[in-house]
């Protein structure tokens, strides 16, 4: 008996030193493949969070191949490659899961909600409903859409030319809603603010030949590595981030409705490229003032100050974007903020937006109008106001804005006598999913 004992201890320490070396991919192991992690120091310091989909129900929920390789098997795998490649070359490093076990949507959000990575991976394999058929490729999802979302389909990108090298059928990189047509994948669509991410499916576990590679640790491994490298390539080019600034104080979010102590605040905004070479991409960066285009002037390599024009009463956002020198992009940023209304004011900028919208001065008269309709969307006046702002951002031959608060009158207001103004081609299907960006904070300038 005890000799047993003795013998057990001496096969579970084997098994443990065989794990720490590198050996079966299961909690606690320890990468040691080819890849230099020595020669990835630009990714010291930085928090990526990994998330191995599915867990503990793939046969119920029909993730299985034809000889029995369950997706969520093959995903922790390849999760705890990666987690190991990323640790070993000084990333912080969280996963969802380490084990067998099934997590929540839900909760995968919150966690990546609370860690606030730099980086967002979501793992996953496909499957088809025609296991007869070679069908396999690549494929990477990300929220939205390449306008919205440009940070992640640049990471898309990157990735799937690593994923392409192995395999023949060449992949494509999707919104989120091409799959999932009403809501988008659910755990993109909540960390979209948070940081750039994507998620990859790497092949079909429901194609033979694929399953056969899936099951093979040593190829869990390399494509833990194309991950690696993507996202290596990534961060090496930086990830840009930026600060609005001003010369009084800007209420946040929180205490909004105090407004400005003055309407004719200096605005600037101050860009960080994500690298040690500063500056941006020459006319990269654009910004919007309540969708209306605003010029910058450049007062240093980082620094460009916003001639915004003036300030009326409402609710004001402020969106903008910019490229690295690097030809990386940041996400989209925002920022809000409010002026207060005088007595009166309210009706008297909407009479005057609508009254010079009509006779030409038609970006004085939106942005007398766009603060008010900000202000209240289900004031009585609000779908008035939509239509006469949709009309202005057709005058000013601005398409899609134009688009964009036609259909929102036609969708959003069903009983407005305003709604059979909106011109045939405008009575769409509104995709409910403004999205404002990724907010960024004032500083005092």
């Amino acid at each position: 008996m005890a000799r047993f004992r003795f013998s057990s201890i001496i096969i579970s320490a084997a098994l443990a030193a065989f794990v720490a070396c590198g050996g079966t991919i299961r909690e606690g192991y320890v990468y040691k493949g080819s890849v230099d992690l020595t020669q990835h120091q630009h990714l010291k310091g930085k928090k990526i969070f990994v998330d191995p989909g599915h867990g503990a129900k793939s046969k119920e929920d029909g993730r299985v191949g034809p000889t029995g390789v369950t997706e969520e098997a093959v995903n922790l795998r390849v999760g705890l490659v990666l987690a190991a490649m990323l640790q070993g070359a000084g990333a912080e490093v969280k996963l969802s899961r380490t084990q067998d076990i099934d997590v929540t949507l839900d909760d995968r959000a919150k966690m990546v909600l609370d860690y606030k990575p730099d980086l967002f991976i979501c793992l996953h394999h496909n499957g088809n409903p025609r296991p007869k058929d070679k069908v396999n490729y690549p494929s990477i999802l990300i929220w939205g859409s390449r306008d919205e979302n440009p940070a992640s389909y640049d990471l898309a990108q990157l990735l799937l030319g690593e994923f392409n090298r192995m395999f023949v059928q060449k992949g494509v990189i999707a919104s989120d809603y091409a799959v999932f047509r009403e809501t988008g994948a659910k755990v993109l669509r909540e960390t979209r603010a948070v940081c750039p991410g994507i998620l990859g499916e790497f092949g079909f576990f429901t194609d033979r030949e694929q399953e056969k590679l899936l099951k093979d640790e040593s190829y869990n491994m390399k494509e833990a590595e194309t991950y690696f490298a993507g996202i290596s390539e990534y961060v090496k080019r930086g990830i840009p981030s930026a600060t609005l600034m001003a010369n009084q104080r800007v209420p946040d979010s929180a205490d909004a409705s105090l407004g400005l102590a003055s309407r004719h605040p200096r605005l600037f905004i101050r860009t960080d490229s994500g690298t040690e070479k500063q500056g941006i991409e020459e006319g990269s960066l654009k910004v919007t003032l309540n969708d209306l285009p605003v010029p910058v002037t450049k007062v240093d390599a980082r620094t460009f100050e916003l001639n915004y024009g003036s300030l009326y009463a409402g609710g004001h956002k402020i969106r903008f974007s910019f490229r690295n020198l690097n030809h990386q992009s940041s996400m989209i940023c925002y920022s809000s903020f409010a002026v207060g209304f005088a007595k009166d004011e309210y009706n008297t900028n909407i009479d005057a937006g609508k009254s010079m919208t009509a006779n030409g001065s038609v970006r004085e008269g939106l942005q007398r109008m766009l603060p008010a309709l900000y202000a209240g969307f289900t004031d009585p006046r609000t779908d008035e106001i939509t239509l006469n702002v949709a009309k202005g951002f057709e005058k000013l031959g601005i398409m899609p804005m134009a688009a964009y608060y036609y259909s929102s009158l036609w969708d959003f207001y069903p009983d407005s006598v305003f709604r059979n103004s909106v011109p045939q081609q405008y009575r769409l299907r509104h995709i409910p999913t403004d999205f404002f960006g990724r907010r960024v904070k004032w500083e005092r300038y």
